[in-house]
């Protein structure tokens, strides 16, 4: 379904939430808004598939309507490890269930779903987390913790792979960046209407780091082998593995 959440006027007070009128039009909203995103995905179940160990298990932290956790399972089938996603949106996990669904089987089995708060989520024998355009939405006070726990979880060379929007420490920098991503928002559709609403809506919701303190706050917790593997003005993925 096409997104027009932003179409028309909304309250002033009105903040972004993953409810059940975001999810029903998640998927255009991710093509439309994030660029390169297929090319993520793709990086993603690249980078997966060659460090993923085996009889391990794979995560997905904020795993909204399951396009990684299925991308993954039909890229390693005939055999995919277990698959975890987790997401605290009711709405996101029933889309992930959906999409699931019309996997074939036993591809579709190997998927487990868990909705709660990624914050508490206990992770197991885990040799890939991956963090999607997740992380931006953890109050930053609780970041450093969670990435903390994240390093000290995965296995002996396992990997994390994260996606964040990123902001520029250069003001005049971060300012001509937002206007080449609206550009590119103006170019799927997005009205300027739709555009404003939604940088409003978001205020306080989403808050972006610096790729530098993204980097930082990965070798803090203890990776010592961090990379941007991918940046586009002011989107960026990065890949940490643990020693």
């Amino acid at each position: 379904m096409k997104d027009q959440l932003f179409k028309k006027p909304k309250p002033s007070s009105y903040k972004f939430t993953f409810d059940e009128s975001v999810a029903e039009v998640f998927d255009d909203m991710l093509l439309r808004s994030i660029p390169f995103y297929e090319e993520i995905v793709r990086m993603t179940g690249e980078i997966a598939s060659t460090y993923y160990q085996s009889n391990s298990k794979v995560y997905d932290l904020g795993c909204s309507t399951g396009i990684i956790l299925c991308h993954l399972a039909q890229l390693l089938s005939p055999n995919p490890p277990q698959l975890i996603g987790v997401d605290s949106s009711k709405a996101m996990i029933r889309k992930a269930k959906s999409r699931i669904s019309r996997l074939p089987m036993p591809v579709s089995t190997n998927i487990k779903l868990q909705c709660e708060d990624i914050l508490h989520t206990s992770i197991t024998n885990a040799s890939i987390i991956i963090m999607n355009f997740t992380l931006q939405f953890i109050p930053p006070k609780q970041r450093q913790f969670f990435l903390d726990r994240i390093y000290q979880q995965l296995q002996p060379q396992g990997v994390l792979l994260i996606s964040e929007k990123v902001k520029h420490p250069h003001q005049e920098i971060e300012k001509q960046e937002l206007v080449y991503y609206e550009g590119f928002k103006k170019r799927n559709g997005y009205s300027e209407t739709e555009i404003s609403q939604k940088r409003k809506a978001l205020e306080d919701v989403l808050i972006a780091h610096t790729l530098q303190e993204n980097l930082n706050s990965l070798q803090q917790a203890g990776f010592e082998r961090t990379d941007v593997i991918f940046k586009w003005y002011n989107f960026a993925s990065f890949l940490a593995i643990k020693h």
